[in-house]
């Protein structure tokens, strides 16, 4: 991973340490995935997963952090096509049924974000938005939202692709 691209040094050695950490405590869980992309300024941590523009992330602001699935648009024939498909099958299958989740899932659609700033990217996501800043607590809830997802998408992944 490169974090050279972090250009302030506490910041780069703090994403260092928790991404490792991070990677050792999913490997535990048997949950194969790697956080290869910080941003520049710190705010986030992606992970691929089976399905192209599809990643799980790690995300901080001043306020909060959260954990999150990002459905980001495919290219289809060089064009944008934001990813309605999946995440229906994934609100249709999981929807109301998460329990393993000690803090609260919420989907794009349930964000109450005024209409200009709705979606106007087409990304779609299904974040768990913590109350703590705790990073023991914030590889748990990667750990827990993994293991709801994942099976889902590797079934999406075998069905439609």
């Amino acid at each position: 991973m490169k974090f050279q691209t972090i250009s302030n040094p506490v910041k780069r050695r703090q994403w260092e340490e928790f991404i490792e950490t991070a990677h050792w405590r999913l490997r535990e869980q048997d949950l194969d995935l790697r956080f290869r992309t910080v941003k520049a300024d710190g705010s986030y941590a992606k992970a691929s997963t089976v399905l192209p523009a599809v990643h799980f992330m790690f995300g901080r602001d001043f306020a909060k952090k959260w954990v999150e699935l990002e459905l980001k648009p495919r290219i289809v024939n060089g064009e944008r096509k934001p990813q309605k498909e999946l995440y229906a099958f994934l609100r249709e299958n999981l929807g109301g049924k998460i329990i393993s989740l000690p803090h609260r899932l919420t989907w794009s659609d349930e964000d109450k974000r005024p209409a200009s700033e709705e979606m106007v990217d087409e990304d779609l996501r299904i974040k768990v938005y913590l109350n703590d800043i705790d990073e023991t607590q914030w590889i748990e809830a990667m750990i827990r939202l993994a293991k709801q997802f994942l099976p889902f998408l590797n079934r999406f992944q075998a069905q439609f692709h």
